[in-house]
């Protein structure tokens, strides 16, 4: 294998586009070179095209195409903790939001400009929303296109094969708003983004249309297998009812389907099918506001109280004929109707706080109530499990559901927390411990066992922090202790 150093490209890519990101690059050099597979390109030149796309060798192939670094450096998937990757502000699961294998294009995109687009790469992108065409995932000889290619429109396998040559597909006016959407979050298109989405990141507003459109199948949205429909094909029924404002259309549908079932007294916790768990589960208001609000008027038109009764009693969910009519409805089973209905005055106008207060007794958590203590990632948990600074309980099915046990999340936070007292400003060498791990992409568990050996100690606690989020150090022995780590592997 020669080094980078000893070897030179006859043909040079100095020219960098704005949304071509920097194995997009690669992939245009060998190209443009005549290479015809991306296998003999790193045997030439020992730049691996995975180790780019995270944003390593930027300066090898930066200095091999001729061009700048600062340039390259802006469209690379900067890689986070919990296999998650940063694109242009928006945190993407990584691999599952990224294609990492097949290629697509767009051929009236590439007839303009002859270079890889980085939001070709997004997997939950599927039109040209410039072009109103499906992208093109394969040569015109039918094999797929695949990152071991040598050539941008092309696969390895055909001599004079072109992608471009092939008829393109139509895309529907549906799927193309979606992705118009999608890729104005990433600066690839402008539009105006419904209140709804507005104010969270791509994932959560993903999750958002997911539930939405989910709601008038009566249906979980992970059993999509079962409806005999698509992932895509949710996102843009989810999609087009939030952009159109029938939100309230699909909650209206949600409940008929709850009141065509067995139970006549359906009340707050079942109107909308598994929605209300979910949406109280995400934090209510916390989650998402405008969608908190939409839910709550909703509920509150088809809901009351009943003069006479106690008020856990009376809160529960009318028919539209008693809506119109009001009158006293006892329910055929009426202990068993008060159970719920007690259940349901916590929960009434996403009272989320008051469902944390019931929360709080309960000796055993689950996944979502220790993040929510510790204020960290899913994959900063699995550190702390890792270095064994919490350990899940074994058992059936009710320890699986609440493996934590709280008493230890509160022991760990009071050890880590010691003689610390509350910041009252902020200082330029103190922060956060999770906000240094993730910076730089340090292992919270690792520097968690640090931490207990007495190698590193909390300065100080953040003020309106809870968790971990509030532990300050001094970033000056954090970056010590991260130095020993790396020498230590």
């Amino acid at each position: 294998m020669r080094s980078p150093e000893k070897w030179s490209l006859p043909l040079l890519t100095p020219d960098v586009f704005q949304d071509e990101p920097a194995h997009g690059l690669l992939l245009r050099l060998s190209d443009r070179n005549g290479i015809p597979r991306m296998s003999v390109m790193r045997a030439m030149t020992g730049i691996d095209l995975r180790r780019v796309r995270t944003g390593h060798q930027l300066q090898v192939v930066a200095d091999l195409a001729g061009c700048c670094t600062p340039e390259l450096g802006a469209l690379h998937y900067k890689k986070l903790p919990a296999r998650s990757v940063e694109i242009r502000g928006e945190l993407l699961r990584f691999p599952s939001d990224v294609l990492v294998h097949g290629r697509r294009l767009c051929v009236k995109c590439l007839d303009e400009e002859y270079y890889h687009r980085f939001w070709w790469d997004l997997s939950m992108v599927a039109t040209c929303p410039k072009h109103s065409l499906v992208l093109t995932g394969a040569c015109s000889c039918g094999t797929r296109l695949s990152w071991g290619d040598g050539a941008i429109a092309k696969c390895a396998d055909c001599a004079d094969g072109d992608a471009r040559g092939a008829q393109p597909q139509p895309a529907q006016d549906e799927d193309v708003a979606l992705d118009r959407w999608i890729l104005s979050r990433f600066g690839v298109t402008q539009i105006s983004e419904p209140e709804l989405l507005s104010r969270l990141p791509i994932t959560g507003a993903l999750e958002i249309i997911e539930r939405v459109a989910a709601l008038g199948l009566a249906q979980h949205p992970s059993k999509f297998q079962f409806l005999q429909r698509s992932r895509r094909s949710i996102w843009v029924r989810g999609y087009k009812c939030i952009a159109e404002g029938r939100v309230q259309d699909a909650l209206d549908q949600a409940y008929r389907l709850s009141r065509a079932g067995n139970d006549r007294h359906v009340d707050i916790t079942t109107a909308y099918g598994p929605f209300w768990d979910w949406l109280v589960s995400r934090g209510g208001e916390n989650f998402c506001s405008p969608l908190s609000r939409i839910v709550q008027t909703h509920s509150s038109a088809i809901f009351s109280l009943s003069n006479g009764m106690s008020a856990s009693a009376s809160r529960r969910i009318q028919t539209p004929s008693e809506r119109d009519c009001p009158h006293e409805a006892t329910p055929a089973n009426s202990r068993e109707f008060g159970t719920r209905a007690a259940h349901t005055s916590w929960t009434v106008g996403l009272d989320v706080d008051a469902i944390r207060t019931i929360d709080r007794r309960r000796p055993y958590i689950d996944d979502r109530e220790l993040q929510g203590l510790l204020h960290v990632s899913a994959g900063q948990i699995g550190d702390l499990i890792e270095f064994e600074l919490l350990t899940r309980r074994d058992g059936g099915y009710h320890a699986q559901r609440r493996p934590y046990l709280r008493a230890e999340v509160e022991k760990l936070l009071d050890e880590l927390k010691a003689e610390a007292r509350m910041s009252s400003k902020e200082q330029s060498d103190l922060d956060s411990i999770v906000t240094l791990c993730e910076r730089h992409a340090v292992s919270l568990g690792g520097i968690l066992a640090a931490m207990r050996r007495g190698e590193l100690s909390v300065a100080a606690l953040r003020r309106g922090s809870t968790g971990l989020r509030a532990l300050l150090v001094r970033v000056p022995k954090f970056l010590n202790i991260v130095e020993q780590l790396q020498v230590a592997v």
